[in-house]
């Protein structure tokens, strides 16, 4: 009786938690768009505060049934970083530096509640942002700034292994997500898409279902 009382009690205060992250994505993302849009972008309302919820709930509640204790920080980091970053790069192909700087101190103040671990955040970065960076060279400004800085975040925050499977999954979900923008004829060949949304479903893909995912390609050895 006391365990489903006390789960009822998470699960309200995740609601709660998760009305809050919303407000919270609202409010920046108003603020971009005073930065940005100069004030004179379109206006917040539920048709972004809603999904956004939904994303914050779903993904709490996901982790509360895992019982991913210190882990809620982080999640929540990704998440906000997710919306408000994706936001920006799919309205306006920027990313606002602040939003790195503030997702980086974040990340870190979630990473030593949970267990610090230097060198694996440390070459997460380099890992994330260096490999983003290398594309960019080779290709010549195939990749952003923006892109590269904020997959150095998700690295940091992620460490080495989890930063390499969330490209992975990042590039397998921007490449099928272009050739279904083709085959619908909604993009040409040789449009170019926001990536950021990409990295950053790399990122909460590989945070939460990282292990599993890893544990099953390992099997087939």
């Amino acid at each position: 009786m006391e365990s489903q009382e006390g789960l009822l009690i998470m699960h309200g205060l995740t609601v709660i938690s998760s009305s809050a992250l919303t407000a919270a994505s609202v409010l920046l993302v108003k603020l971009l768009e005073r930065k940005v849009g100069a004030g004179k972008g379109d206006k917040i309302g539920l048709s972004f505060a809603a999904p956004v919820f939904i994303l914050f709930l779903s993904a709490n509640l996901y982790m509360i049934n895992k019982n991913a204790e210190g882990s809620y920080l982080i999640l929540n980091v990704l998440l906000l970083t997710a919306v408000v970053s994706s936001y920006q790069d799919i309205k306006y192909r920027e990313i606002e530096d602040e939003i790195h700087i503030a997702a980086l101190g974040a990340g870190l103040v979630g990473l030593v509640i949970k267990g610090f671990q230097p060198a694996d955040a440390f070459l997460g970065l380099m890992a994330g942002g260096g490999t983003l960076l290398l594309i960019a060279i080779l290709t010549k400004g195939g990749m952003g700034g923006a892109d590269i800085k904020l997959n150095a975040v998700y690295g940091a925050i992620l460490g080495l292994k989890l930063s390499m499977l969330s490209l992975v999954i990042a590039f397998a979900a921007g490449a099928l997500a272009s050739l279904l923008l083709i085959l619908f004829g909604i993009k040409k060949r040789k449009d170019t898409i926001p990536f950021s949304p990409f990295l950053s479903i790399g990122a909460l893909t590989a945070f939460v279902f990282g292990k599993s995912i890893m544990g099953i390609y390992l099997g087939f050895f």
